[in-house]
Order: C-alpha cells, then structure tokens, then sequence
C-alpha cells in the first residue's frame, strides 16, 4: 500500500478493492536531482540555461564543504503484469513484462572546482587551487524486463518474491575523473600553473539520441517480504545488479600533464578561452596524450532498500520506514519515514520525512485515488522543499503511476 516503494509495480495503494483483478497494465515515472550542497534554484537555473545571478551563485557556494556532490536519476516506461491466483493454496503467481527508460549521473567535487568555473580564478590568486578528487559518471540507457512472482497466504501471515532479468540497451555513457589537480594564480596575474592528472572515457558521441545503441548489458531486480501475524510487513529489494558492455566505439583517455598560462586574471573561467597561451600546439598536445577508443563495460549504479511497515486504526493507517541505498553511485545512505492515512476506499494522502542520500533533509507529500471501473492515480514527491523554498533547499523530485486493473 505504499506509494514511495521502489518496486512500484509490486506495492500500490487500493489493492483490496480488486482483489480479483488478474491484469494490471499500468505507466509510472519517478526522478530526482539533489545535492548536499547546490540549490535547487541554482540547478533550475543552470539547466534552463539563464544568466546566473551572483546572489544564485552564494547561495550554492556557501552550503559547501571542502567536497560536496550532485547526483540525478530518472526511471520511466510502462509494464503489463498478469497474475493467477490460486485459492486452493493460497497463492497468487504473476508474469511481468515491462519496458522502461532510465538515467542516472552523480559527481563529487571539491569547493575550489565550483569557485573557479563559476566565480574564474581572481580570488586564487598567490594560492592553489584544488580541483583533484573530481568525479563524473552520467549513463542513459533502456530496458527490457521479464519477470515472475508469487504470493503466498497463510492465515494472518504473508510471504512474497520477485525476480525479474532485463535486457539493457546502452545509449550513452561518460566518466571524467581527475586524481590530481591543482590550478595556481600568480598573485599579478601574469600566469596560472595547472597540474592535473584526468582520465575519461564516453561512448559514440556520433549517435547518442534516444535509442542508439553504444553498448548492450543485463542485469536482475529480487524481491521479498514477509508479513507477520502481528501486521508487521519487512521487504528486501535489490535492483539494477547489472552492466552493460560499451562497443569498441568507446573513446578513452588520460591527461597527465602541467602547464602555464601567461596572459590576464581572469574573473571568469569562459574568459580564459582569450588568454595568450604562448604555446598553444603543446597545450593542444597534451590534452590528446594517450587517446584511444576501445570497448568498456561499466557497472550499473544498483539501488537496495529495506523497508518495514505496518498497518494502525483499522487499516486506515500504514505507517513505513525504509532505509535506501545507491551502489556504485556516490551516495549516502537514506533514512526515510512516513505514513498514509486512507480517508476512504477510494482516495488516500501521506506525509514523509527523510535524511541522506544526494541530499541532507528531505519531506514530501503524497497522494492517491481509485478512479472507479479499474483506474488507480498516485502522484507524489519526497522533496516538498524544492518546490516551495528554491533558495535553500537542494533537491527536487517526484514520482507518479497510473494503473488499470481488471
């Protein structure tokens, strides 16, 4: 009955009102984009590419530690379930079919990286600027998924699982990461040194648009629960354990290299296009050292959630708490909580309350309504700050289903 899950397709809201239904059709998206530290109107801004304004900038830059991080996903696409159910022995068995787009980027970066990118290198002058420690992996890709599971009752007690193998076509991938370096400003600005050391590997840039193929993989989504006499319901989910194996197209190569700069300060980093590099061949040159295209398999960023909930006040209430996991993804493990109260058999709201994960705190709101002849509508987001308070939140994010049971 709970809207948030990960196994969207598994738990939903209205379930007892068609507990003879063995088809269910239905479409569902959820996403997000968080940070620690970047706010909300500064990731809208950017992304909406307007003029950012200095207050814009602050606000982002001042919630930062020495390292601070981003990350997004985005999980859309349609799936058919059918089931057959048993009441000889209790059971329920369910074949799935579901099609799905997905994406997924995180980055780690230091403060110093930000400053210079979005402020340039004037306040680095007489001191280092630190931009080693930076990671970047963004991957879009598409799956195909087949799936079984059963349900099985026994009195007051309820065990289920799921297991599904998806099919994964890859359309684009790219890696950047730096494990050296560092940018320092002559105090008069008559040069700035960089010393890095950068690795990066991209797929076909040639043939990247929505359902290109640069690459094929596989990977599997398990699921189960138990459902005690008490009502006391724990679920374990692991999703996405997978790869895809990027073609022989696959670019690949290493900066390791220093290098001045003699010309002005800049105030922003785009200016420093218009600095006099006196040896422009060498810098050039140094930026194509060890390119090379070649195949590559990546791991897929893979999600675990474990999830407790339990119902109150006559089923009324269904009170959760659930702790979620990226792998692969850099990020912090989330703490969430929250309840939905069902006013009636058609239409139901719940509040949630979180910590961790791309972001620090987090509440959100959700909904649901059986439509009537079959039709259930959940909308929701766990990032209600982001779209009431812009300036200080950091991360914003919904999710929403519509289904067809009959």
């Amino acid at each position: 009955m709970l809207l948030m899950n990960v196994n969207a397709q598994h738990e939903w809201p209205f379930k007892n009102n068609y507990t003879t239904a063995t088809t269910e059709i239905g479409i569902d998206a959820n996403g997000l984009i968080g940070s620690n530290a970047i706010t909300t109107k500064f990731m809208n801004t950017y992304i909406n590419n307007e003029f950012i304004e200095q207050s814009v900038k602050d606000g982002a830059y001042t919630k930062m530690g020495d390292r601070s991080k981003i990350g997004s996903y985005l999980n859309a696409g349609a799936y058919m379930k059918k089931m057959r159910i048993n009441e000889a022995d209790s059971t329920v068995r369910n074949l799935t079919l579901a099609l799905r787009y997905r994406t997924h980027f995180n980055a780690a970066f230091p403060s110093d990286l930000f400053a210079l990118y979005f402020y340039g290198n004037k306040r680095f002058a007489g001191v280092n600027a630190d931009i080693s420690d930076f990671n970047y992996e963004a991957i879009q890709y598409q799956q195909l998924q087949f799936g079984y599971g059963k349900t099985k009752k026994s009195g007051n007690t309820e065990f289920e699982y799921y297991a599904g193998i998806s099919f994964l076509n890859g359309q684009s991938y790219l890696d950047i990461s730096t494990t050296r370096g560092s940018i320092y400003t002559q105090p008069d600005g008559e040069y700035a040194d960089l010393d890095i050391r950068l690795e990066s590997r991209q797929s076909d840039t040639t043939k990247s648009n929505f359902g290109s193929s640069n690459g094929l993989g596989a990977s599997i989504d398990l699921m189960v629960s138990y459902k005690m006499e008490n009502q006391v319901k724990i679920s374990l989910s692991a999703t996405d354990i997978g790869m895809i194996a990027w073609n022989s197209k696959t670019s690949y190569f290493v900066v390791d290299t220093t290098y001045r700069f003699e010309g002005l300060t800049v105030n922003n980093l785009f200016d420093s296009l218009y600095l006099d590099i006196t040896s422009e061949a060498e810098f050039i040159d140094g930026f194509k050292e060890d390119r090379k295209k070649e195949s590559f398999t990546s791991v897929l960023p893979a999600k675990f959630q474990l999830q407790v909930s339990k119902p109150f006040m006559e089923d009324k209430l269904m009170a959760y708490a659930s702790v979620n996991y990226f792998l692969n993804a850099d990020y912090t493990a989330q703490i969430i909580a929250g309840g939905s109260y069902f006013f009636s058999k058609s239409f139901m709201a719940g509040l949630s309350a979180g910590f961790g994960g791309y972001t620090e705190f987090s509440a959100g709101i959700h909904v649901g309504a059986d439509l009537g002849h079959g039709f259930i509508l959940t909308a929701g987001t766990d990032y209600l700050t982001g779209l009431i308070n812009q300036d200080n939140s950091t991360a914003e994010g919904g999710v929403g289903s519509l289904r067809f049971v009959f």
